[in-house]
């Protein structure tokens, strides 16, 4: 996207049609996100949102009772005023909130500055031949955000998922730790420790067998040590290097592979959203550690020193 193209309508509905999903958030409701409920909440303050103030009382006490919002709003909503009381900037919105406002769909918009600092932008933005329709003219700044790119709709999405799932029985400490990681599928893998042949591992997801060579599975093995730890499963590609994991810590393929040999057996047969990556140079297997199992005493017998090394470190 260029900086100066404005994130409207049409811009959201073609991220929206390119990742094949419904054109706006449908979760954008006052009683199923408590970010926009937040967000809606705090525009009515400002007298630029209708939302009734008893509807607003019933609302809070709705969210009071959830996990939700007591777990996840992190990155509270927030009005910055200037010194007149003039809004200068919100950010931590819903991006469907301040399109309600503002007819953008952005987290962050700003119009901090005086008349000098306007005057050197309008003249920076002549120079630089921008249309008069960006909203640069009426804005100092503002940070597009599509509702996939959302941690609350990510949240909300799986939740809908696991509750809806009639494979796997979650229980109430593994839904809070969900919320709580963000984990985007419910897999479940077996790692038996077996082979068929001679470099080649025999692995179970949704009890379908498949195979992979030896320098996959000692990937995927790696990912599943860290996930079974009990945290957010992250690890870092350097880490994976100096650990002799990955041959090259600035080549992508190894992971585009393994994606590849696992997505037929996934449940939402995507590859990318089971092997995770969060765009900061960390990897991970996007599912609860419970959702994986081993046999211990077979990779402690395997042939390949690496693999064994690994399965000491399984639970």
């Amino acid at each position: 996207m260029d900086y100066y193209e404005n994130p409207d309508l049409e811009w959201y509905k073609k991220i929206s049609a390119k990742n094949k999903v419904l054109p706006r958030c449908p979760y954008a409701s006052v009683y199923k996100c408590p970010i926009y409920f937040r967000s809606r909440a705090l525009l009515r303050r400002t007298n630029a949102d209708e939302l009734d103030k008893n509807e607003e009382e019933k609302i809070i006490k709705y969210w009071k009772n959830s996990e939700l919002d007591l777990s996840l709003l992190e990155e509270e909503p927030t009005i910055y005023y200037g010194d007149k009381r003039q809004i200068e900037s919100v950010t931590n919105f819903c991006p469907e909130a301040t399109f309600y406002i503002y007819g953008y769909f952005v987290s962050f918009i700003s119009d901090s500055g005086d008349e000098t600092d306007r005057a050197i932008r309008y003249n920076n933005l002549k120079k630089q031949n921008i249309k008069q329709d960006s909203w640069a003219w009426n804005w100092s700044g503002l940070r597009s955000k599509h509702y996939t790119d959302c941690r609350m709709y990510s949240v909300l999405s799986n939740e809908k998922k696991i509750e809806g799932s009639k494979n796997n029985n979650i229980t109430s400490k593994q839904l809070s730790e969900y919320k709580k990681y963000e984990y985007k599928c419910y897999d479940q893998i077996h790692i038996p420790g077996t082979s068929s042949f001679y470099r080649s591992n025999e692995i179970i997801i949704n009890r379908n067998k498949i195979n992979i060579g030896d320098s996959l599975f000692l990937l995927l093995l790696r990912l599943a040590v860290e996930l079974k730890k009990g945290e957010d499963g992250w690890v870092n590609i350097y880490d994976l290097h100096n650990e002799r994991i990955i041959n090259n810590p600035d080549k992508h393929q190894i992971y585009s592979n393994l994606r590849t040999v696992l997505k037929g057996s996934l449940i939402d047969k995507n590859g990318k959203k089971f092997i995770e990556n969060d765009g900061s140079r960390h990897y991970r297997i996007s599912t609860h550690p419970d959702f994986i199992t081993y046999n211990k005493e077979k990779l402690l017998n395997h042939k390949d020193s690496q693999i064994k090394k690994l399965a000491e470190e399984l639970p």
